[in-house]
């Protein structure tokens, strides 16, 4: 069986074999859908990322908090397709860093990243996501996206004060005290992403594990 994870965005597919834990480009598409990858790469085990789009994916918190519920699932005869947006491949990936896996099950945790001019929060407790947070990059400040933290982590952030401030908008959905106010911030950057230094002021820095690391997570 042959391992690829497949990143499309930007009306392109590529297509990565995984070898050794190494990602290697074999091909670029057009945007490819599931049955596209079944087509053209039988007998594969395929993680297939897709580009973020729309505020309402994040309404799946209203049926489960488990981030892996989250994931879409094709199989076939000889196929299986694990699909993600790019922003639940880094919390995901985010939940397999040793240090996290141990820290927010003792206490609640913030995970903040940016991608595309969005900013996210997410409130994480035992693997669980329990508030979502997207905001415009271009109508945050740095005190307002302080103020934001502080009222998003202890569940006072309403939907309609972010789409105000014209953000994407909140989710809050059953905190739990345990969660102690999901104190510890943790920050996930790209070198090559402008307001990274931006982000790093509001907690610590933590680097992501390969994605091929959500292979034996998912199989």
């Amino acid at each position: 069986m042959q391992y690829l994870y497949i990143n499309s965005k930007k009306n392109k597919s590529i297509v990565y074999a995984i070898n050794n834990d190494q990602l290697v480009v074999i091909n670029t598409f057009p945007l490819l859908s599931n049955e596209n990858i079944i087509t053209k790469y039988p007998n594969t085990f395929c993680l297939h990322s897709i580009e973020y789009h729309t505020f309402s994916f994040w309404e799946h918190i209203n049926k489960s908090h488990n981030p892996l519920d989250w994931v879409s699932f094709t199989k076939s005869a000889q196929n299986t397709i694990y699909q993600f947006n790019t922003i639940l491949e880094k919390i995901l990936l985010f939940l397999q860093i040793p240090q996290i896996e141990n820290r927010n099950f003792q206490e609640g945790v913030t995970l903040l990243l940016e991608e595309n001019n969005h900013i996210f929060g997410f409130l994480i407790f035992q693997n669980n996501i329990y508030g979502i947070f997207e905001h415009n990059r271009l109508k945050l400040s740095a005190e307002l996206l302080q103020k934001n933290l502080e009222e998003f982590r202890f569940g006072w952030l309403p939907h309609e004060e972010v789409i105000k401030q014209e953000g994407y908008g909140c989710i809050l959905k059953n905190i739990p005290a345990e969660a102690e106010g999901f104190r510890p911030i943790y920050i996930v950057t790209n070198q090559t992403n402008p307001h990274s230094s931006f982000l790093q002021q509001f907690g610590k820095k933590i680097e992501l594990p390969p994605i091929t690391t959500l292979i034996s997570l998912l199989s």
